[in-house]
């Protein structure tokens, strides 16, 4: 699996998460899909810094 593979060399995992369960949720495994987004970081906390980068790429 993707998850452990990125574990297993050290590197983060939790924005991935997001993204991962996006796709389970999608291919209809809606409990796989929660518990995954249940360990990523709450997006009122971040997004404002992702609309900000958004915006910077966009110019």
């Amino acid at each position: 699996e993707y998850i452990a593979i990125r574990e297993s060399l050290g590197l983060p995992t939790i924005w991935q998460n997001g993204i991962i369960a996006s796709h389970y949720n999608q291919a209809g495994n809606g409990e796989k899909a929660l518990e995954l987004a249940k360990t990523t970081l709450a997006m009122e906390d971040t997004g404002s810094r992702w609309l900000a980068h958004t915006r910077a790429q966009m110019a």
